[in-house]
């Protein structure tokens, strides 16, 4: 994974865990008050996983 991952967007704690190698892309943010955690289960994310990466990464407020 080469492009850096943005805080939580719901907390903005800035430890977020990952796991790409499973057949489901799912990030979970280690703030213990806070414990988010997003899948991205289709299948551009499973077969692509850098595309969760950007899916995680993107923000409402981005154009």
């Amino acid at each position: 994974m080469s492009e850096e991952l943005k805080p939580c967007p719901f907390c903005g704690y800035k430890l977020v865990g990952y796991l790409l190698n499973s057949p489901i892309c799912a990030f979970k943010c280690d703030n213990p008050y806070c414990g988010a955690i997003v899948y991205f289960d289709n299948s551009a994310c499973n077969l692509f996983p850098e595309k969760a990466v950007t899916h995680w990464n993107r923000r409402a407020n981005n154009e």
